[in-house]
């Protein structure tokens, strides 16, 4: 079994909890205006990226349908995001370890794809690819930082999931 952890960085589990929630429903807020923004301003946008990179006058058209198709999907994560966010918040605030538990899963999802990147990041090293030294350090920092969280957040749902059967809040 993993050990549960009462602090991370000096701070609780609990309070680290509601600050990764909270700075994910307001990334979420800001990454969503953004890419309304973007979607709703995708002529203007094609227009830029076609002069930028010179391409050609039959181009955009296609230039804006892929704005338009990625910024779908990556408006539907964001939403979704702050969704899974906005439950971890509230699955602190009232002590509901079910609550915790998409987060818990959707950062799963993304510790293992940030394991990948820093597998990439290995063979890039090895390759000799220019700044892949930087990349893997980088990636080390991070996927160390990521692991951390993710184990407070976890020993918090496992506190919260022990304490309820208990019959203590926490």
């Amino acid at each position: 079994m993993v050990k549960l952890i009462e602090r991370v960085a000096c701070l609780r589990v609990r309070t680290v909890g509601l600050v990764i929630g909270w700075l994910g429903v307001v990334g979420s807020i800001l990454s969503a205006i953004i890419t309304i923004c973007i979607l709703g301003n995708s002529d203007k946008f094609a227009d830029y990226l076609q002069k930028t990179y010179r391409l050609s006058a039959d181009s955009h058209d296609e230039i804006r349908a892929v704005i338009v198709l990625y910024g779908s999907i990556y408006l539907g994560a964001v939403i979704i995001n702050g969704l899974i966010s906005g439950l971890l918040v509230f699955g602190i605030k009232k002590n509901r370890h079910l609550m915790i538990l998409p987060w818990l899963i959707a950062n799963a999802i993304g510790m293992v794809l940030n394991i990948l990147a820093f597998i990439q990041a290995v063979s890039a090293m090895f390759k000799g690819v220019p700044g892949g030294t930087f990349t893997f350090f980088f990636d080390i920092f991070c996927l160390a930082l990521y692991v951390y969280i993710y184990w407070g957040i976890y020993s918090l749902y496992k506190h919260i999931q022990l304490n309820k059967f208990n019959g203590h809040a926490m």
